[in-house]
């Protein structure tokens, strides 16, 4: 009696530093919208004397 070898392929494992990757690609993601919008945003309304927001952009997207 003759075995034949069937053509299955193993299943794809999934690599442990995957989710972590994820998770950390998100929180940079997250960090960057803040450091670019959120910070100028909330120091014109904090700081009313000074409301250029654009600015404060362009000044964080430099630094």
């Amino acid at each position: 009696m003759a075995t034949t070898r069937s053509n299955t392929k193993p299943l794809k494992t999934v690599k442990p530093i995957a989710p972590i990757a994820q998770r950390l690609k998100v929180t940079w993601l997250i960090w960057l919208v803040y450091r670019l919008l959120g910070l100028p945003i909330f120091i014109s309304i904090f700081n009313p004397s000074s409301p250029d927001i654009v600015g404060g952009i362009a000044w964080q997207a430099l630094c």
